[in-house]
C-alpha cells in the first residue's frame, strides 16, 4: 500500500510538472484554426494512433499494434521536439532503460533494459554493434529509434538478452528534402546538423547528412578552466536503387569522430584501508565538495578521442513467393583516453589506453509474404570480430616508497593536513640526506635496492597490460506463425548459435617497474566454442484491428569468456579453465495487452513480465593499489519481475500528451561471494578483495519505478504562423550506481524536466525555438569510482540545467 501510494505521488507530480507547461497556452483564445501546425508532421493530428507505426521489430514490417512484445518507438519528431542530440539522450525517454557512460566518456556506454546492464543489442539499421565503446554516436537524420524490451534471441541474435535497440535511419526516395539545425546554448555549446537528398534519375535516390556538436564543458578544474567538453562531428551518406516495387538496394556509410576533455571526476570520499593512501593525499578534504561542479586539479590532461566508422550493403528483393533480404556490414572502432591516473595535481600515474576494434557480419533472410494464414522467415548470420586494448602507465617523481613520519623533517605531507614522512621518487632522487637514511633498509627491500641500483631515477618506468578477444559467430534461425482462425496467431521458432572465443593477455613492463611487477609473457587462451539454442513461442489474440493480447516466451543467450587481467607471474596449467566465465542464459515469459480507443484518441498498452537469468555475468570494475584497471567477470543468477505502461492522447487537434510508467524488481537470486569495492571496510587478510552476501539485493542501475510524460501544443496564430510549447519530464526512483554496501553508492529519487517554446512557419518550413533541459536542476551520481591508488572514491556527475536557443529549416 505504501508504494502504490509513493507511485502514485510521484506520477502524479509529474503530470503537474508537465502540465503547468502548457496549460496557460491552452486557455488562450482561439486563433486561425486551419492554418498548418509549426511541428512536423507527423506530431498533428491524425486517422492514425502512434500503435499504428510501422515498425521492424519483428523483422519485418507491421504495425506496432500488431507486434506481441513491448517496443517503445522515439519517432524523428520526438528527437526534434526534445532537443535529442545523441544516443545517451535516450536514456531518460523509455522506462525501464537506462543508458550510463562511466566517467562520463562516450566510449564507455552501457545499456540498461528490464534491469540488466550492458546486455541490450544495439543496431544501427538492422546492423549489429558489437562493442560498446562504438555504441553512443550523434543521432543524425534519423527516422526513429525502435526499442524491444525482452530478450530477442532469435530473430535479433548475439547478446540481445535484454533486448533490442534499433536506430533506423531516413532513406532517400522519390520526393526532394533539405533541412539544417543550429543551437547554441550554456557552457558555449553548440550543435548544427543539415540533411539533403532526393532521387537521382532511374530508380537512384542518394543522401547526405552531417553534425557537429561542441562543448565547454559543465566543470571546472580548480583553479582552472573548464573540463568535461566535447567536440564531435559525423556524416552519413545512403545511396539507393529502388527501380520497381520488387527490388530496394541501398548502401550506405556513417563515420563519426570525437575529441573530448573529458573523464574528470570529482572527489567525494578519502580512505587509507585496502591500500588506499586517502590520508597523505586528502584529496576529497581539500577538495571539500563532490557537487559543487569543481573537480581536483590535475597534473595531466585527460582526453578521449574516437573514431567510428561503418559501411553496410541492404538487399531486398520480393520474388513474390518469398522476399529474400541480405546486410552486409563491417565497423571499425578505434578510441584512445589519455588519463591522469591518479587524479590528483601530482605527478604519480599518466596512463593511455587504446582499444581497436573490427567486425563484420553478414545476414541472409528469406520471408513468406505477410498476412496469410501461414507466415515463415528463416535465415542465417555470420559474425566475426577483433577487440584490441591496453593499459599503459608511465610512474612518476611523486610514486611513494615509503611513508616514515619520523623523515618528516626530511619529507614533508604532501597535502594540507596530510601525513608526513612521505618518501616519494623525485624527493629520494633529490636529497642526498634520505638516500643516506635509506641506505640501509635498500641492503633488505628490493625495491629500494633497484632504485639505489638505478641510481635514483624520478620515473619508475612504464608498465603495459595487453588483451586481446576474438569472437567467432554463426547461427542459424526460423520462425513460423500460424492463424488457424481469424483472431488468433501462434507463433514459434529458434535459434541455433555456435561461438568460438580466441583470447590473450600479457604485461610488459619497462625500467625500473620491472622490479615492481614483472612482466608476463603473453599467454594464449580457447574456449573450444559455446552453443546454444535460444527458443521463443507467442500466442496472440485481436478480436479486431485496435485491440491485441499476447502471451509470449523469449530467451536469450551470450557467450561465455575469459578474465584478462593478470593475476599471475608464471600462468598455471589450468589458466584458461581458471579465468573462463560461463555462458549466460535467461528465459522470460510475458502477457501483454495494446489498444487503440476512443477513434484513435488514445492508446494504451500495457506488459507484465518476469526474467529468470542463469549465470548471469557480472563485471567487477577496480583500480588497485599499483594503480591499473582491473576487470573481472563472475557468474551469478538473478530473477527480474516488471511491467511497463504506455499511454498516449490526442483530446484535440493541437495538443499531444503521452505518459509511460516502468516497474521493476531486479534481485540477485544467489551471490553469497560478490567482489565489491568499500572505503569502509577493510579486505580480510589473505583475500584480493573485498567480498560481501548480494544475494536477493537489487542490481546496480535499477530504479524500481520510472515515469515519462510529454506534452506537445501546436496552435495556429495567423495564416503565416504557428507557435508550439512543449515539456518533458523524467522520474527514477533510487538506485545503486554499483554493487556493495557503501551508502555512498545510492541515487535518490532523481526527475528531469525539459521545456520549450517557439515559432515558426505555418507550413514548417522554419522554426525558432528557445529551450531549458533540466528546468529544476537536480543533478545527480552517475558512477563511482574507488581508486585505491590514491585512497579517493570519486564520482561523475548529471548534467545541470542548461538553456539553448535553436534555428531551423526544412524543405
Amino acid at each position: 500500500m505504501v508504494e502504490g501510494v509513493y507511485v502514485m505521488r510521484m506520477f502524479l507530480s509529474g503530470v503537474s510538472a508537465t502540465a503547468v507547461a502548457v496549460a496557460l497556452t491552452i486557455a488562450a483564445p482561439a486563433a486561425a484554426q486551419d492554418a498548418v501546425s509549426a511541428a512536423p508532421a507527423d506530431s498533428t493530428a491524425s486517422d492514425e494512433s502512434s500503435n499504428d507505426i510501422i515498425v521492424t521489430a519483428s523483422r519485418r514490417e507491421g504495425k506496432l499494434i500488431d507486434v506481441p512484445a513491448s517496443v517503445a518507438v522515439v519517432s524523428a519528431a520526438q528527437v526534434e521536439q526534445q532537443g535529442l542530440q545523441d544516443f545517451a539522450d535516450l536514456a531518460l525517454r523509455v522506462p525501464n532503460v537506462g543508458i550510463f557512460q562511466n566517467n562520463n566518456l562516450a566510449s564507455r556506454s552501457s545499456v540498461t533494459i528490464r534491469g540488466i546492464p550492458g546486455r541490450a543489442g544495439i543496431f544501427v539499421d538492422n546492423v549489429f554493434v558489437g562493442d560498446d565503446s562504438g555504441i553512443n554516436t550523434l543521432l543524425v537524420d534519423i527516422d526513429r529509434v525502435e526499442v524491444v524490451r525482452g530478450p530477442q534471441g532469435t530473430l535479433y541474435g548475439r547478446n540481445a538478452v535484454s533486448g533490442a535497440i534499433n536506430t533506423v535511419t531516413r532513406r532517400p526516395g522519390d520526393e526532394f528534402f533539405a533541412q539544417g539545425l543550429f543551437r547554441y546554448g550554456s557552457f558555449n555549446s553548440v550543435y548544427g546538423a543539415a540533411a539533403v537528398g532526393g532521387p537521382l534519375g532511374s530508380g537512384f535516390a542518394a543522401k547526405f547528412s552531417g553534425a557537429y556538436r561542441a562543448s565547454d564543458g559543465f566543470d571546472r578544474e580548480l583553479g582552472g578552466g573548464r573540463v568535461n567538453g566535447s567536440k564531435s562531428y559525423a556524416f552519413q551518406s545512403q545511396l539507393r536503387y529502388n527501380p520497381s516495387d520488387n527490388i530496394d538496394l541501398w548502401i550506405s556509410g556513417d563515420y563519426q569522430k570525437d575529441d573530448n576533455r573529458t573523464g574528470y571526476t570529482d572527489a567525494v570520499a578519502d580512505y587509507s584501508i585496502n591500500g588506499g593512501s586517502g590520508v597523505i593525499y586528502r584529496n576529497a578534504a581539500n577538495d571539500g565538495n563532490g557537487f559543487d561542479r569543481i573537480v581536483p586539479t590535475r597534473n595531466d590532461i585527460n582526453r578521449e578521442q574516437r573514431e567510428v566508422w561503418g559501411v553496410a550493403g541492404h538487399a531486398d528483393i520480393d520474388f513474390e513467393l518469398f522476399k529474400l533480404s541480405s546486410i552486409t556490414a563491417y565497423r571499425s572502432i578505434e578510441s584512445v583516453f589519455n588519463r591522469d591516473g591518479d587524479a590528483t595535481r601530482f605527478n604519480i600515474l599518466t596512463g593511455v589506453q587504446p582499444v581497436s576494434y573490427n567486425q563484420f557480419s553478414q545476414e541472409l533472410r528469406l520471408l513468406s509474404p505477410t498476412g496469410g494464414v501461414f507466415e515463415w522467415q528463416v535465415g542465417g548470420y555470420y559474425f566475426k570480430d577483433d577487440r584490441r586494448s591496453s593499459d599503459s602507465n608511465l610512474i612518476g617523481s611523486d610514486f611513494i616508497l615509503t611513508v616514515n613520519p619520523g623523515l618528516a623533517p626530511f619529507a614533508p605531507a604532501l597535502a594540507p593536513g596530510g601525513l608526513g614522512g612521505v618518501v616519494t621518487l623525485g624527493r629520494l632522487a633529490a636529497s642526498p640526506t634520505l638516500q643516506a637514511i635509506l641506505r640501509p633498509a635498500a641492503a633488505v627491500d628490493p625495491t629500494l635496492g633497484a632504485i639505489y641500483a638505478f641510481n635514483f631515477p624520478t620515473s619508475a618506468g612504464t608498465q603495459t597490460t595487453l588483451s586481446s578477444n576474438e569472437i567467432e559467430s554463426i547461427s542459424g534461425f526460423a520462425q513460423i506463425t500460424l492463424r488457424p482462425i481469424d483472431t488468433v496467431e501462434i507463433s514459434g521458432g529458434g535459434r541455433y548459435t555456435h561461438e568460438t572465443i580466441n583470447a590473450s593477455y600479457a604485461r610488459n613492463a619497462i625500467g625500473l617497474v620491472q622490479f615492481l611487477t614483472p612482466p608476463i609473457p603473453t599467454q594464449r587462451l580457447n574456449n573450444g566454442g559455446n552453443s546454444n539454442f535460444s527458443p521463443n513461442a507467442s500466442i496472440t489474440w485481436r478480436p479486431n484491428n485496435r485491440v491485441t493480447a499476447y502471451f509470449t516466451y523469449s530467451t536469450g543467450f551470450r557467450s561465455g569468456g575469459f578474465n584478462l587481467a593478470p593475476a599471475a607471474l608464471v600462468p598455471p596449467a589450468n589458466d584458461a579453465a581458471q579465468r573462463a566465465f560461463r555462458p549466460e542464459i535467461v528465459n522470460s515469459y510475458e502477457i501483454g495487452l495494446k489498444t487503440s480507443l476512443l477513434d484513435n484518441k488514445l492508446t494504451a498498452n500495457i506488459s507484465l513480465f518476469r526474467s529468470n537469468y542463469s549465470d548471469l555475468q557480472r563485471a567487477f570494475f577496480r583500480i588497485d593499489p599499483t594503480g591499473f584497471v582491473v576487470n573481472s567477470t563472475f557468474n551469478t543468477s538473478a530473477t527480474i519481475n516488471g511491467l511497463e505502461i504506455d499511454l498516449a492522447a490526442q483530446p484535440i487537434k493541437e495538443l499531444t500528451f503521452t505518459a509511460s510508467y516502468g516497474y521493476q524488481d531486479a534481485t540477485y537470486d544467489n551471490y553469497p561471494d560478490a567482489p565489491i569495492a568499500s572505503f569502509l571496510v577493510p579486505v580480510p587478510a589473505g583475500r584480493p578483495t573485498l567480498t560481501t552476501d548480494l544475494t536477493g539485493q537489487t542490481l546496480p542501475f535499477v530504479p524500481r519505478h520510472s515515469v515519462v510524460l510529454t506534452a506537445e501544443y501546436n496552435r495556429p496564430i495567423s495564416d503565416a504562423l504557428a507557435f508550439n510549447l512543449g515539456s518533458d519530464f523524467q522520474l527514477r526512483s533510487k538506485y545503486n550506481v554499483t554493487d556493495g554496501i557503501d551508502q555512498i553508492r545510492i541515487v535518490s529519487d532523481t526527475t528531469q524536466l525539459g521545456v520549450h517554446v517557439g515559432v515558426g512557419d505555418a507550413k514548417g518550413k522554419w522554426r525558432i525555438t528557445g529551450r531549458v533541459y533540466n528546468l529544476t536542476n537536480q543533478v545527480f551520481r552517475t558512477g563511482l569510482d574507488y581508486n585505491s591508488f590514491v585512497g579517493t572514491v570519486y564520482q561523475s556527475l548529471s548534467a545541470p540545467r542548461t538553456f539553448a536557443i535553436e534555428a531551423g529549416f526544412k524543405f
